[in-house]
């Protein structure tokens, strides 16, 4: 999830046309003096980001991996097939891939949000589409909502599979 940092002046405007930011985000500007105000905010259907209440996002709940965070993990881990042409250049780094779990749990659009080394991107999406179905997906007043998601996808060269390879 990106962080808008609003400017001084915006006196809590909408904020209109941010780019790559999710269904959600928040803004933070400085009150007075040293305090500073946090604003939940929703993106609209129209793509406007608008401020909402904290009551209104109050028994909101966001998407999460089936045996949580560890268990995404360890399927990562398990299931990278990491990419020749990196493994023989040594390259390694960390991959943000954006995503939407959708209401069913599934996976949809899976996409680099923030790549390191363009020879990696092409295997963190596969691993992404992969968690198709292992999702616990988001709720709204007790509902599933679709909700965008971004996770690391760490490729490390370790001794040993350098020496294999």
């Amino acid at each position: 999830m990106n962080v808008v940092v609003l400017p001084p002046d915006n006196d809590g405007k909408q904020i209109n046309n941010v780019p790559r930011l999710g269904y959600r985000s928040m803004s933070f500007h400085r009150a007075e003096g040293d305090q500073y105000m946090l604003t939940y905010l929703l993106r609209t259907s129209e793509g406007v980001y608008s401020p909402i209440d904290r009551a209104e996002g109050s028994d909101r709940t966001f998407p999460e991996y089936i045996g949580g965070s560890t268990a995404q993990y360890w399927f990562l881990q398990q299931n990278m097939q990491y990419p020749e042409k990196a493994a023989e250049k040594e390259v390694s780094g960390t991959v943000l891939v954006a995503y939407t779990v959708e209401p069913d749990g599934s996976v949809s659009d899976p996409h680099i949000f923030l790549g390191s080394k363009p020879l990696l991107n092409d295997e963190a999406i596969r691993l992404v589409a992969l968690t198709d179905g292992k999702w616990i997906p988001a709720t709204r007043n007790g509902e599933n909502i679709a909700d965008e998601k971004v996770i690391p996808v760490t490729f490390r060269l370790d001794d040993e599979m350098q020496t294999v390879v």
